[in-house]
């Protein structure tokens, strides 16, 4: 039963005695145990619900089923489903809900949805793949123009885009649908986030920092609770279930990490010192393991017994690249490295304590080292090391992938990372496929294959830029920390920047330099007008400027293109032509306005478009020269002069010189000959 590509165990037996020396082994620099005495000092009333607590769950959950049973329209559903398993109870209707998904999925592919709403086909299309249901991404084909392109119209559909946007990292091979609609949905949710509501903004904002096939289902539902409780249309019986049941299983599990911290401690001669404790308290563990099993249940021990047995051979051979200074090939690491990425070892200790569901025959299948597994290790093991490599270098470690890759494919660091990056988008896809194919095997226990993979996905934020007393800037590669700034240790590139006529010293005052453009996040940015709408029809694009200079074919040589659609014109259509050219104009307007499509933009030439463009421009000016910094809603703003009713041009009262670096607003008079400015 040892796993497939598994060390044969030709081990030296090691033995030691007390009167042998120390042995000095490479050791970690890991910060002080942050639980303390936590654990060992939690009582039985902070760690267990009442029964009070434990009978009102059981209450909700007779209504949940209730809601469940009685509901009619598959669109209500559909959206009761995604909250129980967002707030992290589904688990609780596991039988109802695939119940309600079979009959989604039988009207799905017997064409009884053809809707165009992007939110209900996107959610539809998710909760099915997440649920191993085979459904085609070619669903999303409707909301694409004939190059490719997600329609820009979508983007004022938050919650839709939001749903796209976890639909996409469901994707498999070959898939170029969803790969579109990733880039897509990242790109507009992103600029979008500052015109929703707290709530929704902040759900987005989490979706982007870790979308829900990357995270964690637990550390996810406790998030999820707290924006659920914020919205208006909750319902606060699934809101009650999903605190109880939180609070209720996290006492579970503080119950169980007191338990397994009471290890007791014996002799153990044959071993080394330091390998004393924990060869003793592995061995109470799995005895005790082993007595809370059937009879039928007990040979779940030999294979836990044997995935060890193969997870510290690997281990070992690993030992033996470090001390003897042999340096493996790319692929001969992978072999082994994909197992002291653990994850087989964990899977099969999750499976040893769940009930009859899992057969001899998943045990087997973890033992085969499907792709599935395969797949996982290699996120964890390429994640880990690309993160830790400095880190174990330090105490004594053997190489990381990035450098077996390097040295295998004789290539540098950055392309290392690049290969390696593609390694692991490649493996999420395998996982995805693999989830589907393996529909045959109980939800519970295909479930314990993937959710191991989650514990790499973790934000390291690190500091990489510096601002002192607003007269000196750095910026780079360097972490503002010893480890970095010492010179000694890590490899930086790191600039540093400043305006001898912007000092403290030098102004005896507060330097009001380009230092402030990096205190407030405001950098100017000069935009020739290089392209042309013509009533969202015709649009000209190119290097030449929109002034005499460019255009009237005598001066500077430019190259441009026109183009229009014959079937979107105001002639053809007697109305208002919606083609590319009008799409183009839109996505333009919501980039640089606002950061977001409004109604008013569909009909340009109106009074009241003319009014929300100009005040968006203002608003945009107001957030730019602010004291307080503020998140832009766009980049098009008004230019701040003001033209009186007799035509003189000024400045805007208080803004006779541009924020930060200084510059009439009117400019100066120039020497320059008009032939060289015009």
């Amino acid at each position: 039963m040892a796993l497939e590509g598994c060390p044969s165990d030709s081990s030296p037996t090691l033995h030691s005695s007390s009167s042998e020396k120390e042995v000095v082994r490479q050791s970690a620099n890991f910060h002080p145990n942050l639980w303390g005495e936590f654990v060992h000092t939690l009582s039985s009333h902070e760690i267990g619900p009442d029964a009070l607590a434990r009978q009102r769950i059981e209450e909700l959950k007779e209504e949940v089923s209730c809601m469940l049973s009685n509901s009619s329209d598959p669109f209500l559903e559909m959206n009761l489903i995604d909250t129980l398993e967002l707030l992290g109870v589904a688990y609780h209707f596991e039988t109802q809900i695939e119940e309600a998904l079979s009959r989604i999925y039988i009207a799905y592919t017997n064409g009884g949805y053809n809707d165009d709403d992007l939110n209900d086909v996107s959610l539809r299309f998710g909760l099915l793949r997440q649920h191993r249901y085979n459904v085609s991404s070619d669903v999303f084909l409707k909301f694409m123009d004939d190059e490719g392109n997600f329609n820009v119209i979508l983007a004022s559909d938050a919650l839709g885009m939001l749903n796209l946007y976890e639909a996409a990292h469901l994707s498999t091979q070959g898939e170029i649908v969803l790969d579109n609609a990733l880039a897509f949905t990242a790109k507009h949710l992103q600029s979008m986030i500052p015109h929703l509501s707290p709530t929704l903004a902040r759900h987005v904002e989490k979706s982007l920092e870790l979308p829900l096939q990357k995270s964690l289902p637990r550390p996810n539902a406790r998030q999820y609770i707290t924006l659920y409780q914020e919205q208006s249309t909750k319902n606060e019986v699934l809101l009650e279930l999903a605190k109880l049941d939180f609070n209720l299983l996290q006492s579970i599990h503080q119950r169980e990490l007191r338990d397994i911290s009471r290890w007791d401690i014996g002799a153990m001669d044959q071993l080394p010192e330091y390998m004393k404790v924990y060869f003793h308290a592995l061995v109470n563990t799995v005895s005790e393991i082993e007595e809370g099993l059937t009879p039928d249940e007990k040979y779940r021990i030999t294979y836990l017994k044997e995935s060890m047995k193969c997870l510290n051979r690997a281990y070992f051979e690993e030992a033996k690249w470090f001390h003897s200074g042999d340096r493996p090939t790319f692929e001969e690491y992978m072999n082994i490295a994909l197992i002291t990425a653990g994850y087989p070892f964990l899977i099969i200790v999750s499976y040893i304590g769940m009930d009859e569901i899992v057969k001899k025959e998943a045990f087997d299948l973890i033992n085969s080292f499907p792709n599935i597994i395969k797949s996982t290790c290699i996120l964890g093991r390429v994640l880990n090391d690309i993160q830790s490599r400095k880190f174990e270098k330090e105490r004594g470690h053997i190489p990381s992938v990035v450098e077996f890759y390097m040295k295998s494919h004789r290539c540098a660091e950055l392309e290392a990372h690049e290969k390696l990056q593609e390694m692991v988008s490649v493996a999420w896809k395998d996982i995805n496929q693999e989830f589907i194919n393996l529909n045959h095997i109980p939800m519970p226990v295909i479930t314990r294959c993937l959710s191991n993979k989650f514990r790499r996905f973790m934000i390291y934020v690190h500091a990489k830029g510096m601002i002192v007393d607003d007269e000196y800037v750095l910026r780079g590669s360097a972490n503002i920390n010893q480890r970095s700034l010492d010179g000694s240790r890590d490899t930086e590139i790191a600039m540093g920047a400043y305006q001898p006529n912007y000092t403290w010293a030098g102004r005896q005052s507060h330097p009001h330099g380009q230092c402030l453009s990096n205190k407030f996040l405001r950098f100017m940015i000069y935009v020739h007008a290089k392209g042309m709408i013509v009533d969202d029809e015709y649009v000209l694009m190119g290097s030449a400027n929109i002034n005499q200079r460019s255009l009237d074919g005598s001066r500077d040589t430019e190259i441009a293109m026109g183009a229009y659609q014959p079937n979107y014109t105001w002639a053809g259509r007697q109305s208002h032509p919606h083609g590319q050219v009008y799409g183009y104009r839109m996505s333009l307007w919501a980039e640089h306005l606002v950061g977001s499509l409004e109604d008013s933009f569909r009909e340009p030439q109106t009074l009241k478009c003319v009014r929300r463009v100009n005040q968006l421009a203002k608003d945009n000016w107001k957030s730019y020269v602010s004291d307080d910094m503020k998140e832009m809603k766009g980049h098009l703003m008004k230019y701040p002069i003001q033209v009186e009713r007799d035509g003189r041009i000024g400045p805007l009262p208080g803004n006779e010189n541009f924020p930060d670096v200084g510059g009439k607003i009117l400019g100066g008079q120039t020497t320059l000959p008009d032939v060289l400015t015009t």
